[in-house]
């Protein structure tokens, strides 16, 4: 007992027990500033394991120096052993420098250790599709329940989601699934820890719409999606004239309950006062039920609502996004020439934006107008990045950007916007045809495959599959199943002539006899309705007519089609690299 006492003493004199009170004192207060640097970088908590592990090592490593040597303004020496007189040389011995030495090697190997595992750990990207363990900030908000009694108020109820959808989407500390998705589970029966699996989300939002008159009211309710526990529940209520407000507090509020941080500009933008024309609100929200129709009749029936609203407040930019959105539409897929209507869309677009700079739906399109249509990458890219910064949660605008990035090469940045699209809107199968897209584009044809059979399994009526289908197994030398695939392409359009020919071709006859007579078809056909130049090249690349496809591409330069810009990274196009032709339509895209 006396040596345990002895040995006690010891350790206070030579100030051990300082050294441990300061080394710990100090040990907490890194790692608290560990914690708060590694937020703010965007690295994920777990690399604070290695902080951890270098505090413990260092522990008994700053114990062993605290008994051995003393540390003061005269620098570094030996501490006096109990009872040894002042008289004794103290200075470092070779033996001491090297003990010193090899301490501050283990120190400064613990210390690269620490920053190489940090600097290789990635940033969590918030949940995965079929993440075990979904990112704790993420939400999706199920379809609100409609209690007005009235069926025809379905529109009002539908842009109510979509608005508190855009709204949480605004918030970038948050991770919010986009509407496609969520419809899915419209009058679903399944429960939310299903929902939650499914959808990669921590958390869920349930609620309802009355609207009575010139008042709404809405319930909301978070839910924990894993354990389907009911967090918060709140009922609001505001007048129509009012109801920007409305959605404003739901998304706050929904963001305070989750703890998400909101920036100095989410507060203000979701502080920010702003009335709307009850009538115009009513009005767009009917021209954008109609828009996600996405039939010929509904954009048309759009484009008269969005007009109206404008008509009603000629003050309320989103109107004017809108009806540029379905005045662009038509033309983009293909209904109509381009330029019959991209320079009204683009004039529309820039006066959303003199209303309202930081829309981020209108930096959106007008940047797909300076891509698609004025073929000028670097406005584009600036309008891209502007409305991601302005709603980092909105999915629509990380795709287009995907394909910006994929045509001019820059590869490893397309696929993470994709997948950062698709992340937000697992569900979409717009999106997973353009994750397949893209590895086509950049000869990943076994994994396209693979996530293209994933989508035909899920949605067997979606016709662009089937027309990738088509070009990757006739690439692979699957020349049966390739034009199996073109026929139900052909079929889904509703292309009756060509779906027949195609199934009812002679089996002596060639692929590429068989394709020569699909585009002449296709030529034929274009008498009666328009047909995109680019759809035209694309047959006579099968057709494996050079010249044929040149003819149409030219054409669909000076038509400025839309879709001629995903033409260049599309390896069905590659052979016509060679051809000055081919290189003079790169020069007036601005591609070289």
């Amino acid at each position: 007992m006396n040596k345990l006492y002895q040995f006690v003493i010891e350790l206070r004199r030579r100030r051990v027990f300082r050294v441990a009170g300061i080394y710990l004192v100090g040990a907490w207060v890194t790692l608290q500033v560990a914690a708060l640097g590694f937020q703010s970088l965007d690295i994920p908590d777990r690399a604070l394991v290695g902080v951890w592990i270098a505090a413990s090592i260092g522990f008994p490593l700053a114990l062993f120096l605290g008994w051995k040597y003393e540390f003061s303004t005269q620098g570094i020496t030996r501490t006096r052993p109990s009872g040894e007189e002042n008289t004794d040389d103290l200075a470092l011995r070779k033996a001491d420098y090297w003990i010193l030495a090899a301490l501050a090697t283990v120190a400064l190997t613990v210390g690269v250790r620490l920053a190489v595992n940090i600097s290789e750990t990635e940033p969590d990207p918030g949940f995965e599709l079929g993440a075990a363990t979904p990112y704790p900030n993420s939400i999706a908000v199920l379809p609100l329940d409609n209690l007005t009694g009235d069926p025809e108020q379905a529109y009002f109820v539908a842009g109510m989601h979509e608005a508190l959808i855009a709204n949480l989407a605004r918030i970038s500390g948050l991770k919010v699934i986009s509407r496609t998705s969520t419809l899915q589970y419209q009058d679903s029966k399944r429960t939310a820890p299903q929902i939650g699996t499914e959808l990669g989300v921590a958390n869920l939002i349930e609620g309802s719409v009355i609207r009575d008159g010139d008042r709404v009211q809405v319930t909301i309710q978070l839910i924990d999606a894993a354990t389907d526990e009911h967090i918060w529940a709140e009922n609001y209520e505001q007048k129509l004239t009012n109801v920007l407000h409305l959605q404003n507090n739901i998304a706050r509020a929904i963001a305070g309950q989750i703890k998400v941080q909101l920036t100095p500009y989410e507060k203000n933008s979701l502080t920010a006062e702003k009335n709307v024309d009850p009538e115009a609100y009513e009005l767009y929200l009917k021209g954008r039920f109609h828009w996600y129709k996405f039939t010929e009749a509904n954009l048309k029936l759009a484009l008269e609502y969005f007009e109206l609203a404008i008509d009603k407040d000629p003050d309320y930019a989103l109107a004017y996004v809108g009806f540029a959105d379905a005045l662009a539409t038509p033309a983009h897929v293909g209904m109509m020439p381009t330029t019959q209507v991209f320079p009204a869309a683009s004039q529309f677009v820039q006066r959303a934006l003199e209303l309202d700079p930081e829309l981020a739906e209108a930096h959106d399109l007008r940047a797909r107008i300076h891509f698609v249509f004025d073929w000028d990458w670097d406005a584009a890219e600036r309008g891209f990045r502007r409305s991601i910064s302005l709603k980092p949660g909105y999915p629509d605008v990380h795709i287009v950007y995907s394909q910006l990035l994929g045509i001019v090469n820059r590869w490893d940045e397309s696929l993470e916007e994709v997948r950062a699209g698709l992340d937000l809107d697992p569900l979409n199968p717009w999106y997973r045809y353009e994750l397949a897209l893209r590895l086509v584009w950049f000869d990943r044809y076994d994994e396209a495959l693979e996530t293209m059979n994933e989508l035909v399994a899920s949605q067997p009526d979606f016709y662009p599959v089937y027309g990738l289908l088509w070009w990757v197994l006739h690439e692979q030398n699957r020349d049966d199943e390739a034009i199996s695939a073109a026929g139900e392409y052909f079929r889904l359009l509703g292309e009756v002539q060509l779906t027949s020919m195609l199934s009812s071709a002679d089996a002596d006859t060639s692929y590429i006899d068989l394709m020569r007579q699909v585009a002449q078809g296709l030529e034929t056909d274009s008498v009666r309705r328009y047909v995109s130049n680019v759809d035209k090249a694309r047959v006579w690349m099968h057709a494996e007519d050079s010249d044929r496809a040149l003819d149409f591409l030219e054409e669909a330069v000076a038509m400025r089609e839309s879709h001629l810009v995903y033409a260049i990274p599309d390896p069905l196009f590659r052979p016509l690299s060679q051809y000055d032709r081919y290189q003079d339509i790169l020069r007036q895209l601005n591609l070289q």
